[in-house]
């Protein structure tokens, strides 16, 4: 049995939180609350989560943007979904110039969280399978480059390979 991917949910509101980690434990993910973005970015690297899901407006010495631009420093790969209140156009523009992977306004229809975070953790699993594939492809050529391709030389290789 597979492990539950977890999914930080970074927020200053209590309630929301509380609202999140129930939605997510009901779609078969492990939540992980936060409500500050140093604290964000200190559990995320201790736990590494599949996904975040963060607010833009928070208190203390790093507000969403900030916390967002500090976790792609970490992970560029790391699918985060901004929620927030303020759906402003510049706040959207600059989010996902941070390299949000998507943005959502609060009050949000739970269905289109769901499809958005499933979405964009699909999006990371094809990624990196498609990097596992290229790499399985560019060894593979280093041996048709070594060997050829003549059935006397896959002979060889085969013969190498159970060595």
């Amino acid at each position: 049995m597979s492990e539950k991917p977890q999914v930080m949910v970074v927020d200053d509101d209590l309630a929301m939180c509380g609202f999140l980690r129930t939605f997510l434990g009901a779609r078969g993910y492990s939540a992980l609350t936060v409500t500050n973005g140093d604290d964000a970015i200190r559990r995320f690297h201790a736990d590494r989560p599949a996904a975040v899901l963060l607010d833009v407006v928070m208190p203390g010495s790093m507000d969403g943007l900030a916390a967002l631009a500090a976790l792609k420093k970490i992970d560029r790969d790391v699918p985060i979904i901004v929620i927030s209140g303020q759906g402003r156009t510049n706040t959207v523009v600059q989010a996902m110039k941070l390299g949000a992977t998507d943005f959502v306004c609060k009050p949000f229809e739970d269905s289109e969280l769901e499809v958005l975070l499933a979405n964009a953790l699909k999006q990371r699993q094809l990624s990196r399978e498609v990097a596992t594939l290229r790499e399985q492809l560019k060894e593979q050529s280093k041996y048709t480059m070594l060997f050829g391709n003549s059935e006397k030389m896959a002979e060889v290789k085969d013969l190498i390979e159970r060595v």
